[in-house]
């Protein structure tokens, strides 16, 4: 998956975190937001995923509710 369209939709959706590659060829991060838009940004990478992607699986773990925010915007980390 393209980590830029992840970032792009992510701005679009107004939620904050980060996203990477990993060496084994899978993508993690964190999500932060209002519920509706972490469900929608859940559901596109669930779903769709960047241009030319095949998602073949997707995983969430951990879901929480937090009070506050951890990040001020949403990152692509190398």
């Amino acid at each position: 998956m393209c980590l830029q369209y992840c970032k792009d939709m992510a701005y679009k959706l107004g939620v904050r975190g980060w996203v990477r590659s990993t060496r084994w060829g899978t993508v993690m991060g964190q999500i932060q937001g209002d519920r509706e838009q972490v469900d929608q940004m859940a559901m596109w990478l669930r779903l769709q995923g960047s241009p030319g992607s095949r998602v073949h699986r997707c995983d969430f773990r951990n879901w929480m509710m937090l009070d506050s925010r951890d990040f001020r915007n949403f990152s692509v980390r190398f």
